[in-house]
């Protein structure tokens, strides 16, 4: 039994980091389910803006796109403090490493 299994066992949440870099992260996040399957949803962090950089509307016009990519992926996303948003989305049976992959594809050359 792995940790994250062991973990589920004892009722705990779980938590992996699939990818980090300047300005994002991107975990896994497994909870135990109301039946035997657990809970797990594939969480992204990233800054859009950076506190005391003035703001271009390019800038504006690139944060809109990647909320709008994410939204139509199935994506949560919730507006944090700081210019960062957290975004969520289960994953169910989907390849979370690959997952992770695109989303650092929709980062671009930031």
């Amino acid at each position: 039994m792995d940790k994250t299994e062991e973990a589920l066992s004892k009722g705990e949440d779980t938590y992996r980091l699939l990818a980090k870099g300047k300005g994002f992260r991107i975990g896994l996040a497994t909870a135990p389910g109301e039946a035997e399957q657990p809970s797990i949803t594939i969480e992204f962090l990233v800054r859009l803006f950076w506190t005391g950089k003035r703001l271009e509307p390019v800038d504006m016009e690139r944060a809109l796109e990647l909320v709008s990519r994410l939204t139509a992926r199935g994506y949560c996303v919730f507006f944090e403090e700081d210019g960062w948003i957290s975004c969520e989305n289960p994953v169910g049976d989907a390849d979370a490493e690959a997952e992770a992959r695109h989303l650092q594809g929709l980062l671009g050359g930031r």
